[in-house]
């Protein structure tokens, strides 16, 4: 995940699907709260705390589908009440893409679910571009 100082909340989003890796590298031992030094450089990402969404409809005749997008970089995803275990994505998740196809007089049903970001506070990697512009990659 790229995320640079003036970066709007969509373009965070996007960067953040870009960039995501499946692989899971252990950090230093310290304790991933928002906050980020590193190369010599301080990021607050404090304004990505709680959980966020992006939504994406795409007509699919007979039907339409929704892309959903929910992450919480700062801490893992709440479980969603009204939607059955199955149907989401594993404990632990951060971040989780799932699509939902509908159809006219009919139930929507989730299609796909897929945990893009699965780390606990301590399984993140950070690497600082110090050169203009300044930008944080996060990896997990």
């Amino acid at each position: 995940m790229i995320l640079r100082p003036s970066c709007t909340l969509p373009a965070v989003l996007i960067s953040f699907l870009l960039l995501i890796t499946s692989s899971v590298y252990a950090q230093d031992g310290s304790t991933f709260e928002c906050r980020v030094t590193t190369d010599g450089l301080k990021f607050d990402l404090t304004s990505l705390a709680g959980e966020h969404t992006a939504r994406r409809k795409r007509e699919t005749p007979p039907t339409s589908t929704v892309d959903l997008l929910r992450f919480n970089l700062c801490a893992e995803l709440e479980r969603q009440e009204d939607v059955a275990e199955s149907d989401q994505c594993t404990k632990g998740t951060r971040a989780c893409f799932t699509q939902i196809n509908s159809k006219a007089d009919e139930k929507d049903r989730i299609i796909s679910v897929i945990s893009l970001m699965s780390a606990s506070t301590q399984d993140l990697t950070f690497q600082a571009e110090t050169s203009s512009p300044k930008y944080i990659t996060i990896t997990s």
